[in-house]
């Protein structure tokens, strides 16, 4: 798959309840922490329903996204988009990968770096 098709893909999983997920294990552990991120459009934190929407948004919007390789699962591919928010607050981290025909939610936090 190219990276816009990756992209389409992951927004259309994105959108859809029953094929998206978060959960936790230890082959792929997660730091999905939606009510930690302050919402710039409504200034509350996202709840988890919102913070899939705006994961799809970005997407469609063709906010910049990055192919990595996992350390867990070793070898494995996730795709990462760094999102600035707001001047002075932390960048957004979110990281998804593809999981038996679903997107599964890795990654929703301010950046540690």
């Amino acid at each position: 798959m190219t990276l816009d098709e990756v992209r389409r893909e992951l927004a259309r999983l994105a959108r859809r309840k029953d094929l998206r997920i978060v959960q936790w294990t230890r082959v792929r552990p997660c730091e999905w922490r939606p009510a930690e991120v302050i919402n710039p459009g409504s200034g509350l934190p996202f709840t988890d329903v919102r913070a899939w929407e705006y994961i799809a948004d970005l997407l469609d919007a063709g906010q910049p996204l990055e192919e990595v390789m996992l350390d867990q699962p070793p070898g494995e591919v996730a795709y990462v988009m760094i999102v600035i928010l707001e001047p002075y607050v932390p960048a957004l981290y979110i990281k998804v990968q593809f999981v038996r025909g679903r997107v599964l939610g890795r990654s929703f936090h301010y950046s540690d770096w």
